[in-house]
C-alpha cells in the first residue's frame, strides 16, 4: 500500500479500538479518562520509526514530560519538509539520495497527520459536538489545535482532578498491598494511572517520584530483595521509571 493511500479512515479501521466508548451527556472525569486510555492504545498500535519505536505514535497523546517517563528519546512532531530543492551543482547520486530523504520526511509528515485525523474523528464521534464547540472554527468547521490540545480541552473543562482527589489517588497508590501471585505489572499500571492523573491535574510527577513509589510498594512485598539490592547499586542518573520497570 502506497503512503498516499493510507488515509485517516484506513488507520481508524486498523485501530484496536476503532470506536471509542461513547460519552453520554456532559463529560465527567471518568469518561475523558477512559477515552484517553483507548486513544493511547490506538495511537501506540501504529507502527512508526518516528522516535517512538515500540511506542508507535504515542507521543501524539502525551505531554513531553509524561512521554519522558516512557522513553529516553523525546517525541518530536514532524514538520512539513517543504518543496524539494536539489543541492546546487551536486552529483546525481547526491541529488537522488537527498530526494529519497525528502520523500521519506514527507511520508512521515502525512502519516502523523492522517493518524491525528483518525484520532480526532474518534473523539468527535464519541462526544456530543456541543462540548467541542470551543475548539471548532464556526466559519470553516475545522478543529483548532492538535489532537492532544483538543483532548486536553475536554480534560480541563470536564475532567479536571482537584488537588484533594489527586491526593486521594496518591494515598491509594502508596497504600497498595500487592498480591505476589499477580504479575508485577499490577504495580506498574497503578503507578502509571497516578502519573496520568497528575498530568490531568497539571501537577505532573517526576521520574524520581515514580521510581520511589514503585520501590516502596515492591519493597513491602518482601519478595524482591535481590533485585532491590542490585537496583540500589544503579547510578542515580540511571534510576528512571523506564529502567525501573525493566529491572524488576
Amino acid at each position: 500500500m502506497s503512503p498516499s493511500s493510507i488515509t485517516a479512515s484506513t488507520y481508524r479501521e486498523s485501530f484496536p479500538k476503532p470506536d471509542l466508548t461513547p460519552t453520554i451527556g456532559v463529560p465527567t472525569f471518568e469518561s475523558p479518562h477512559k477515552m484517553h486510555r483507548e486513544l493511547k492504545i490506538n495511537v501506540a498500535s501504529v507502527h512508526s520509526n518516528l522516535r517512538g519505536g515500540t511506542n508507535g505514535l504515542l507521543g501524539l497523546m502525551l505531554s513531553p514530560e509524561r512521554y519522558a517517563l516512557i522513553t529516553h528519546i523525546p517525541f518530536e512532531r514532524p514538520e512539513h519538509p517543504g518543496h524539494f530543492q536539489p543541492p546546487a551543482n551536486a552529483p546525481r547520486a547526491v541529488v537522488e539520495a537527498e530526494e529519497r530523504i525528502h520523500k521519506e520526511n514527507l511520508r512521515v509528515f502525512h502519516e502523523v497527520l492522517e493518524v491525528e485525523k483518525a484520532l480526532l474523528a474518534q473523539i468527535v464521534a464519541a462526544v456530543d459536538k456541543a462540548y467541542l464547540t470551543a475548539v471548532q472554527n464556526r466559519n470553516t468547521g475545522q478543529w483548532n489545535g492538535t489532537v492532544f490540545q483538543i483532548f486536553n480541552h475536554l480534560m480541563m473543562r470536564y475532567g479536571r482532578i482537584s488537588p484533594g482527589k489527586l491526593a486521594q489517588f496518591e494515598r491509594e497508590t502508596d497504600d497498595l498491598m500487592v498480591d505476589t501471585t499477580l504479575p508485577i505489572e499490577v504495580v506498574f499500571n497503578k503507578i502509571e494511572d497516578l502519573l496520568d492523573y497528575g498530568e490531568i491535574a497539571q501537577a505532573p510527577y517526576t521520574q524520581l517520584q515514580a521510581v520511589n513509589k514503585g520501590y516502596n510498594i515492591i519493597n513491602k512485598t518482601g519478595m524482591y530483595n535481590e533485585y532491590i539490592k542490585t537496583w540500589l547499586r544503579v547510578p542515580l542518573n540511571q534510576r528512571t521509571w523506564m529502567n525501573f520497570k525493566t529491572h524488576f
